[in-house]
């Protein structure tokens, strides 16, 4: 009967502080714990993640708190030995039961009082904390700082590391004048790509071949380095074939003279041997008549009128001049055939070039293509 009244007690308690915790009684640990001692545990539990020095300000109010208990006389003991007095004068102890309740409610708040004050206490106590790590995180920021200045570089030596453009010039200033160029050159090049030939232009201008447009760039040069292996060999060939100078005068292919004058001025020697030939005869000519005859005959004059004389002499000069056109044109033709001989000399020397030239690409590609399809 007693416990019944005490259940009974109990709840209309927890009922009228606002907690309504009458299906804990017999199962809870802290049932039979007071108000401000649970509330207690609560704040200790609630202020532990701030550290050790809020719990300890925490156990402070707690202790505080249950002094505050013990002076109202509601320590644990005697909440147990109110319960049973009032068990026993249930019939005409009703309002000392009242009394003592308010009693121990007025305790119970004390008590959440000093759980408060030690709150606060620990609150300040963080706060404190706080202020000394900010203090410590700016010292190790400053010291990294002063360590970081002295490594930094002047502007002389970001000039020559080409960072800088210009020391007397902002760094904002070298900006924009970057982008400016930037645009320029984007100007200039949108320019020339709007003034560069189609195909068709190339085409007729025979730069690229006709199907140009019909195949693939990349088979286009394969077959233009084809063409060009195919007449490095022939041209290597025929080299290769070709008859010397001393077998074509062994055969009498080539005249004697061809020794000491080239081949294209073979002809030209031989028509000054003939001049040279028909100015010794005219020469011969005139050394056989004799003087007197040759002084009579050149005032007088043929049966035609002409004078004789004046006739030798004009072919003597006409001879001379055509001596020293021959002598001329010979040279002329020795320069020439010397341009000529030296003009085919570099010709065959660059088709031999682009034939070794071809011949790396086309061994190139036959590798890639092996290497492509071995992969």
């Amino acid at each position: 009967m007693k416990e019944s009244l005490a259940d009974q007690l109990r709840y209309q308690r927890d009922r009228l502080t606002g907690l309504n915790r009458d299906h804990l009684h017999l199962s809870h640990p802290h049932t039979d714990m007071s108000m401000s001692e649970r509330r207690g545990r609560v704040v200790d539990s609630a202020t532990h993640v701030g550290g050790m020095h809020v719990q300890s300000s925490g156990e402070d109010g707690r202790e505080r708190g249950e002094k505050e208990e013990e002076v109202g006389g509601m320590t644990r003991g005697g909440h147990k030995v109110g319960r049973e007095e009032r068990g026993h004068e249930k019939g005409g102890g009703g309002g000392e039961v009242d009394v003592r309740r308010r009693e121990g409610m007025h305790a119970s708040g004390s008590g959440m009082q000093g759980r408060v004050i030690g709150m606060e206490g620990g609150r300040g106590a963080g706060g404190e904390r706080d202020q000394m790590w900010s203090e410590e995180w700016n010292e190790e920021r400053n010291a990294k700082l002063n360590d970081w200045l002295p490594q930094r570089s002047v502007k002389h030596e970001l000039v020559r590391r080409n960072i800088l453009k210009d020391a007397e010039v902002a760094p904002s200033l070298q900006a924009a004048r970057e982008e400016l160029n930037k645009n320029a050159s984007k100007l200039f090049l949108a320019r020339k790509i709007k003034q560069r030939p189609t195909k068709a232009e190339l085409v007729d201008r025979r730069i690229m071949p006709e199907n140009a447009d019909k195949m693939d760039p990349a088979l286009l040069a394969v077959q233009q380095s084809l063409t060009m292996k195919k007449a490095g060999d022939r041209l290597s060939s025929f080299l290769q074939n070709r008859p010397d100078r001393d077998q074509l005068l062994s055969q009498n292919i080539l005249p004697e003279a061809i020794r000491t004058v080239a081949p294209s001025l073979v002809q030209a020697q031989h028509d000054l041997q003939r001049h040279q030939t028909q100015w010794m005869l005219a020469a011969h000519l005139t050394e056989r008549t004799h003087r007197s005859p040759y002084q009579r005959y050149s005032h007088q004059h043929d049966s035609s009128g002409y004078d004789m004389g004046s006739l030798f002499r004009d072919m003597a000069a006409q001879l001379n001049r055509m001596e020293a056109n021959v002598v001329q044109e010979s040279k002329a033709m020795q320069q020439r055939t010397i341009l000529w001989e030296e003009r085919q000399r570099r010709e065959i020397d660059n088709m031999r070039m682009r034939l070794i030239l071809a011949q790396d690409a086309v061994d190139a590609m036959v590798g890639s293509a092996g290497g492509s399809a071995s992969g």
